[in-house]
């Protein structure tokens, strides 16, 4: 099955030119012309990425971001924009951007730089299973009496799962 993305902007070129970028790349596109009621429609969608825009006339792409991760939705967000003013850079991936691309687009950049956070995306979960199945496998192994120095503890493996997720799960 294909991975799906979602693009929010509100220019309609740039959502039909990423489209076709993408479903070249083998991405099944859907697309958003404003931010309004974003959460509701990703939770209903579950794109694999987004590709939002920083200046939007309804709600910014910044805002919609922020409300993303406010409520604990973890899939990546490429921010797009004109603006590469370093200050408006950090304050999209202090607010939980996985990355950005610059407009106007080097399509052959934007094809690596999505296909690179989907794969980021892959890894990090790949390691949290892998991390919680040495848990229980070692668990059923340990001697739950004594523990023979053993300091095995779902807490602690739990945490090295997080830790590494981190870039797929921001604070």
């Amino acid at each position: 099955m294909a991975q799906k993305a979602l693009i929010v902007d509100d220019d309609k070129m740039i959502r039909r030119i990423v489209s076709e970028v993408l479903g070249i790349a083998g991405l099944e596109v859907d697309q958003r012309e404003h931010a309004k009621d974003l959460l509701k429609y990703v939770r209903s969608s579950e794109p694999d990425i987004i590709l939002l825009d920083y200046h939007m006339p309804d709600i910014d792409g910044l805002a919609a971001l922020r409300d993303l991760r406010k409520h604990l939705v973890t899939t990546p967000v490429v921010m797009m924009t004109a603006d590469t003013n370093q200050k408006v850079l950090l304050q999209c991936f202090r607010d939980g951007a996985d990355d950005f691309i610059e407009k106007p687009f080097d399509y052959d950049l934007l094809t690596v730089i999505i296909t690179r956070t989907l794969e980021r995306k892959g890894i990090s979960l790949k390691d949290a299973v892998f991390r919680l199945l040495q848990y229980a496998r070692h668990k059923d192994d340990c001697d739950q009496d004594s523990h023979d120095g053993c300091t095995c503890s779902l807490t602690s493996t739990i945490a090295a799962a997080v830790d590494a997720t981190r870039n797929v799960f921001p604070d």
